[in-house]
């Protein structure tokens, strides 16, 4: 199949949410791609960062090929030991505290604003400007960019936004009623990648807000 057939494919069969670059990738090994003609790329973009271990990595591939043999799904309403193993890990080897699995980070943004919510009830979110969190109706209410935000309101209520580049408007944003400041420490869209949301364990803002980046 040619590309302009799989943009042909494309144009009849999937929404158009995304657009794509003219080039098919077929194969990848490591930090390197090749499209459907055999050309080389370096991947900067690493699967929107989900590659971390570079394409096609041999423990990778083995790790998801024995489990793909022995069990694929379960739910969450059952016992299945690696992924209890990975949330221990993964606390061992980061804030600590609990582990809560996604599938995207918009989830994990949604996910970010019910805790700040849960632990305080009705408080704002203050967020900055120019920030991307997500696509979903929460995490895209905590992204203050009017061409994203536009077509979908009215959205969540709640959220302060004050500017990137002014620090005392941020600590004068925080106040009693702030659940918590979601930060951005990478500014995520700028450079087409994403980032998980993590909630720090004991840490705190003014007045007892979560510090969520």
């Amino acid at each position: 199949m040619t590309l302009s057939d799989l943009q042909a494919l494309e144009r009849d069969h999937l929404v158009p949410t995304y657009s794509r670059n003219p080039v098919e990738f077929v194969r990848g090994e490591g930090t390197r791609l090749w499209d459907e003609q055999g050309n080389e790329y370096l991947d900067f973009l690493a699967g929107i960062s989900v590659v971390q271990l570079g394409h096609s990595h041999p423990a990778w591939v083995k790790a998801v090929t024995d489990q793909a043999a022995r069990l694929a799904h379960v739910g969450n309403l059952y016992y299945s030991e690696p992924g209890i193993r990975l949330a221990a890990r993964l606390a061992e080897a980061s804030l600590g505290g609990k582990v809560f699995f996604t599938n995207s980070g918009a989830e994990a943004n949604e996910c970010a604003i019910k805790l700040a919510r849960r632990h305080r009830a009705g408080g704002d979110i203050v967020v900055v400007t120019g920030a991307f969190h997500g696509r979903t109706m929460g995490a895209l209410s905590a992204t203050p960019q009017e061409t994203k935000q536009a077509p979908f309101a009215p959205l969540v209520p709640g959220f302060k936004v004050v500017s990137r580049e002014d620090p005392a408007a941020l600590r004068d944003a925080v106040d009693e009623r702030t659940a918590a400041v979601r930060s951005e420490t990478a500014a995520a869209r700028a450079f087409e990648s994403s980032r998980a949301t993590t909630v720090k364990p004991g840490t705190s803002g003014a007045n007892g807000a979560c510090l969520v980046s």
